[in-house]
């Protein structure tokens, strides 16, 4: 079978890192970047907000301090087989079927979500 990352790109698709990796577009026509930059983000979060960029620079330093957690979670896989039984408030119990990564729609499975 082949990789989905394979399959994209016979189709063209090439991925590409960028030091811009979003923004946003508000109505009044200003901008605003993130960067792949701490520094470059605290003076983007500055030039809108005074004192918004000491707050990133807070934020990004309490997840560096839990990067092991916060990175081994959204790395893992969260499918479970098991599922806690419904508890009983005088309607009938039902039963939550079980996705397993086969069982999963394609598109997530492709994705990796699924």
């Amino acid at each position: 079978m082949r990789s989905s990352a394979r399959a994209l790109a016979e189709r063209g698709l090439e991925y590409l890192n960028t030091e811009h990796p979003t923004g946003t577009l508000f109505p009044d026509g200003t901008s605003a970047f993130l960067t792949t930059n701490t520094d470059g983000n605290a003076a983007e979060l500055d030039r809108h907000a005074a004192g918004d960029g000491e707050r990133w620079r807070e934020t990004i330093a309490a997840v560096a301090a839990q990067a092991e957690l916060v990175f081994g979670v959204l790395g893992t896989e969260l499918w479970s087989s098991r599922r806690p039984e419904p508890r009983r408030q005088g309607l009938p119990a039902t039963r939550t079927p079980t996705v397993s990564r086969s069982s999963a729609p394609r598109s997530c499975r492709a994705a990796g979500t699924g």
